[in-house]
């Protein structure tokens, strides 16, 4: 029980393509509206099944520091091959 390495377990693979949406640690949003309040959505490993939706969004504030809180960071590592 924990948080998992990117990509642990691709057999939960979605329709689209997209790996580990829930499951592991919730992820830091940024809300649409303009507030002061911090916003997570999916579920933390921890938690039950109901939870573990991508659809699952809960307001916290923004000064939390808790292990089972993340980020995703989408991007290109540019890496080139010698």
């Amino acid at each position: 029980m924990g948080p998992d390495e990117v990509g642990s377990y691709p057999a939960s693979r979605s329709p689209f393509g997209i790996d580990d949406m829930v499951g592991n640690v919730f992820e830091w949003m940024r809300p649409q509206s303009a507030t002061d309040e911090g916003l997570v959505r999916s579920g933390g490993y921890f938690h039950s099944s109901i939870v573990q939706r991508s659809t699952n969004r809960n307001v916290i504030g923004r000064s939390l520091r808790d292990p089972n809180v993340g980020i995703r960071i989408c991007a290109d590592l540019g890496l080139t091959s010698p």
